[in-house]
């Protein structure tokens, strides 16, 4: 096994030297940084032992060089130094030292801790190794640019921190981060996803325009990269989409590249980014060197403020399927009636309950019960605009408001609602349950003067619904 030895005193380096020949090791030594740089390259070792303080660069310098070359980055690296501070080791570690030794006045301590870690690493596969000359200048040059590498992306990191005063409001974080991440990458979409219990939550910003149906399939392949055993019909997908006016439905070629990073949350959550390039145009090495150091804090910062969000929405959402809860939305429906009666303005709702809910409760048990109000929830969300409202009425009830909305308007987002509950395969046994609701609906249209009289029309509507075989609408 070779071994490099870089130290600026001679007498570390005859002493160090001649017990490690002793006990048959290969042996080559370099008096400073520039040196140890250099004989890494030809005499290509096993392991490399650098002092930390030496003349022109110090072993931090050389480790973090030697760990970005493609030749060297694999040889472990001992930093030795007679500094003992919790800083100096943790930032051996950080520029890539696979071991940090303190020098210790007893030699003979030190050489047997030396040979110990010496001993249980494995000799490098050198079959690809092709010796390399750099000159000092070079060697300085290299240095710099890791230098000035750093420097920005730390400066990026830091221009991302500052996003966080804007945590207490989602949609401004993740503006304010796409924008600044837009004028130092060129990319098309970017994917964020985080994968709770049995849920995926998926944040995208759509920078430029893009082919619905490519954007559908690359998110169904992002998702498969997250969850190997993903399956669609199991989980529930809450998606928020940035810049969707770019969406088109032309069937075209929108990316050249995706670069993925996977980002590790706490406990069993799981998360990456996903990068989409330009349409005609790769990432460039140093564009996927940047995602790497960025990825992990742009996905924190936005999971701070979906955290957030959630801790705010705790007051006025229901637990469970994160519909607004009872009272949110009997105070929304009191609002929104006073408002259409003073204005003259249509306003309906429709009041929901799924059918013989219990008997899924008792023959499937209650988290099959939980997954379907949950599943069903989610179908209400995605079948409502952004002016409407869905809660939780009750256990299994249900409750949407529609704002400007006639009846006839509310009758037919209801039967749209129930068809589609209707053909959705609820994967809780095999084969999958099939799962079905009824729906009353109830109209400013009827003459109503309170809210209260409105709640109570859809009440009797749905009374009839179930009355008259349940799996309909009725008015």
């Amino acid at each position: 096994m070779k071994i490099l030895i870089a130290d600026d005193s001679p007498f570390i380096l005859s002493v160090l030297s001649e017990f490690l020949k002793s006990n048959g090791f290969e042996v080559e030594t370099a008096e400073n940084g520039i040196e140890a740089v250099q004989k890494a390259f030809n005499f290509y070792p096993d392991v490399i032992i650098l002092d930390v303080m030496m003349p022109f660069m110090t072993g931090y310098q050389v480790a973090r060089m030697l760990k970005t070359e493609k030749l060297t980055k694999e040889i472990p690296i001992i930093l030795l130094t007679s500094k003992s501070d919790a800083a100096d080791k943790f930032w051996g570690h950080q520029v890539g030292a696979d071991y940090y030794v303190v020098k210790d006045e007893n030699l003979e301590i030190l050489m047997e801790h030396l040979l110990k870690i010496v001993s249980t690493i494995k000799p490098i596969d050198k079959k690809q190794f092709t010796k390399k000359d750099y000159s000092p200048l070079d060697i300085v040059a290299k240095v710099n640019e890791l230098l000035d590498k750093k420097l920005y992306e730390l400066t990026i990191l830091n221009e991302i921190g500052k996003f966080v005063g804007d945590i207490a409001d989602l949609d401004k974080i993740v503006e304010k981060v796409m924008s600044f991440l837009s004028k130092i990458l060129e990319y098309s979409v970017i994917l964020i996803m985080i994968k709770e219990e049995n849920a995926v939550e998926i944040i995208s910003n759509v920078s430029k325009e893009f082919s619905f149906n490519e954007y559908d399939r690359v998110k169904k392949e992002v998702l498969t990269n997250l969850a190997k055993n993903f399956d669609r019909k199991t989980f529930l997908i809450k998606e928020k989409i940035y810049g969707e006016e770019n969406l088109k439905n032309e069937d075209l070629s929108s990316y050249k590249e995706i670069i993925i990073e996977k980002i590790k949350t706490e406990g069993k959550n799981e998360g990456l980014i996903a990068f989409l390039s330009l349409k005609d145009k790769k990432f460039s090495t140093g564009e996927k060197s940047l995602l790497s150091s960025i990825s992990n804090y742009t996905f924190l910062i936005i999971y701070s403020g979906i955290l957030y969000q959630r801790v705010k929405d705790l007051s006025i959402r229901d637990s469970l399927t994160g519909l607004y809860n009872h009272g949110f939305i009997i105070k929304t429906l009191e609002r929104a009636f006073k408002v259409a009666d003073r204005y003259k303005k249509p306003l309906s709702i429709i009041m929901g309950d799924i059918d013989k809910f219990k008997s899924i409760n008792d023959n499937f048990g209650h988290l099959s019960g939980d997954f379907v109000l949950e599943k069903i929830s989610s179908i209400l969300l995605e079948s409502i605009r952004d002016i409407d409202y869905v809660g939780r009425y009750g256990g299994e009830e249900f409750l949407i408001i529609l704002p400007e909305t006639p009846k006839k308007g509310a009758i037919n987002v209801a039967e749209r609602i129930r068809k589609k509950i209707e053909d959705t395969e609820f994967n809780i046994i095999s084969p999958p349950l099939r799962v079905t609701i009824s729906f009353g609906v109830a109209s400013l249209e009827d003459g109503i003067k309170t809210s209260t009289n409105l709640l109570k029309k859809a009440d009797e509507a749905l009374y009839r619904a179930k009355e008259k075989g349940r799996n309909r609408v009725e008015f």
